[in-house]
């Protein structure tokens, strides 16, 4: 048992000094499941040791005491930071100030589908169910494609397509409104993003629909972080107006308890952008197949602060590994 507790508090430990290390990484992505563990652990140490106490020697009683004590000031510091991820990541507060200049209000759909869901029928059903106006996908295939096409071309016109090559699923964008693409503007990383503009109002709406890079190997994990980096340089380099409405819808294999999360996209776009789904407390956007029980939260939606959302729902879609979002907004 003091083997455990110390160990425990030894991976604990670690993974708050060295956050920025892929096995930290992978930790702290499940970290609502390490909280509530390490909470269980200190009331179960601390039971055991009252229920012990008279039968232990002085040596073994410090030790235990020492135990009691690492664990429950891990404890604290893995509750604290969780409690802070939704309080204080971002200052850029979620009211809006002014009034409403437009008289429209658009419904989005946002899901990374899953290459290889085959349930077609529900997929439409779903989408029919909520009627958006725009439709962002990422992990969208061509068999999704051919088995949705009669539906999406009678009631979504226009479309933009994000491919990294003839071989690799990419991001898709249909919309009953006109669209603008602009991702070809500009070279991109490997992993390609949608990068549009929707035409509607006075003052054209940017988009991003971003799905990088899954942290699943050591390759793959230094690859996302290569592409939030040049992310951020990328939207420095558009160089929007300061009245340009911006929504950034993105699957980021990324939680916010991430190190890279907190020091590379906090720091470049608190005061400009400011993350929905933070809102929503906790929310779990992505589970394991075979283990469903364990879920994190790496699906975002970031707005500039001319969107005014009206509503934000998280939705259960049949076989996804991902939730979708659906929701409102409009603009100052």
């Amino acid at each position: 048992m003091l083997f455990f507790v110390y160990g425990w508090v030894i991976i604990l430990v670690c993974s708050y000094f060295f956050a920025d290390r892929y096995i930290s990484e992978l930790f702290l992505s499940f970290l609502p499941y390490v909280v509530v563990f390490s909470l269980i652990c200190t009331l179960w140490c601390i039971w055991c040791m009252i229920r012990r106490y008279p039968l232990l020697s002085q040596w073994l009683r410090w030790l235990w005491i020492g135990g009691i004590v690492s664990i429950s000031i891990s404890t604290i510091w893995y509750i604290n930071f969780y409690l802070n991820t939704y309080t204080l990541l971002f200052q850029h507060s979620s009211s809006f100030d002014g009034t409403i200049s437009t008289s429209w209000t658009i419904t989005v759909l946002y899901a990374n589908i899953y290459k290889n869901n085959t349930q077609y029928e529900a997929l439409e059903e779903m989408i029919r169910t909520y009627d958006p106006d725009l439709l962002l996908f990422v992990e969208f295939s061509d068999h999704h494609y051919h088995h949705l096409q009669p539906f999406l071309h009678q009631h979504y016109p226009y479309n933009n397509t994000v491919r990294r090559s003839p071989f690799v699923v990419g991001s898709m964008v249909f919309s009953k409104y006109p669209l603008t693409n602009k991702a070809h503007l500009f070279p991109q990383w490997t992993r390609r993003y949608g990068y549009f503009s929707l035409d509607i109002g006075d003052v054209p709406i940017v988009f991003y629909l971003i799905h990088t890079s899954s942290p699943n190997t050591y390759a793959h994990f230094r690859m996302r972080n290569t592409q939030l980096t040049s992310l951020v340089q990328d939207i420095y380099h558009h160089q929007h107006s300061s009245d340009t409405p911006i929504l950034l819808v993105w699957d980021w294999n990324t939680t916010p308890f991430s190190w890279y999360y907190r020091h590379i996209l906090v720091p470049s776009f608190s005061g400009m952008f400011h993350n929905l789904s933070l809102d929503i407390w906790p929310l779990f956007t992505w589970k394991l197949f075979y283990f469903p029980f364990l879920q994190a939260h790496i699906d975002h939606v970031w707005i500039s602060s001319h969107i005014k959302i009206s509503s934000f729902i998280p939705i259960a879609i049949p076989c996804s590994d991902h939730d979708w979002f659906v929701f409102s907004f409009c603009t100052h």
